[in-house]
Parts: structure tokens; C-alpha cells; sequence
């Protein structure tokens, strides 16, 4: 099948995995709940005009580093669905097979900023 505008091809990829079973609703969901995660990450970090926002497991993050933990959850949730889905030349994403790129970069992210944080108030600033 050929896309009318681009003239691209749209087929499903080869490489995706078999429909049916327990596998692909609970990848899906875990994608989704990745991303219901970011979203409330986010919109605790922007409560109130607190400068730090405490974690479940004691730890408090600046705001900033709230941020970029939401939006890597949301982008690796995003990439978790988007892998199973058929159609895949129709998305935007990293390949499947590079998933350890998402992964990397979502936690190089956030460590940077907590690095940051621990830099800032080593320095008083």
C-alpha cells in the first residue's frame, strides 16, 4: 500500500511481534501506564510553588528534575507502545532494536539533572 501524499510505502513491519495472547494488552498497558506516570510526575513538580518535590521513597527532586523524569517516562511509555504497533512506518520512534537508546537517554537525562541538583546545593546556589 502506497501513501497518496508522500508516495511511501506503508506496510505492516516484519519484525513485529504475533497478535493475540497476554504479551501485546499488557505491553500496551505498561506503556500507557508509563505515560499516566510522566504526566502526574509533571503535574505534582508544578504544585503549589514548592522549589522540591518529595518521591515516595524519601528522596526529594528539584522541579526541574521532576520535569525531565516525567517526560522520560512519557517517552519511553510512548516507545513501549509504539513498538508493538503493526503499522510502524507511520510513527515516529527509535527502532525496536535499539531500545537500550530510549532507555539510556531517559536515564542519562534524569541523572544529569539529579547531578545538577547535587552540584547546586553543594555550591549553596
Amino acid at each position: 500500500m502506497q501513501s497518496a501524499a508522500t508516495g511511501a510505502s506503508i506496510t505492516a513491519s516484519p519484525s513485529a511481534p504475533p497478535s493475540g495472547g497476554w504479551l501485546e494488552p499488557a505491553a500496551y498497558s505498561a506503556g500507557g501506564l508509563l505515560v499516566v506516570a510522566g504526566l502526574v510526575v509533571l503535574a505534582l513538580s508544578r504544585g503549589a510553588g514548592l522549589e522540591r518535590m518529595r518521591l515516595p521513597f524519601g528522596r526529594s527532586i528539584s522541579r526541574g528534575t521532576a520535569a525531565a523524569l516525567g517526560f522520560s517516562l512519557m517517552v519511553v511509555g510512548y516507545h513501549v507502545g509504539v513498538w508493538l504497533t503493526p503499522l510502524r512506518s507511520v510513527t515516529i520512534h527509535v527502532p525496536a532494536d535499539l531500545w537500550w537508546v530510549v532507555v539510556s537517554g531517559a536515564a542519562l537525562a534524569v541523572a544529569g539533572s539529579m547531578g545538577a541538583d547535587a552540584l547546586e546545593s553543594r555550591h549553596g546556589g
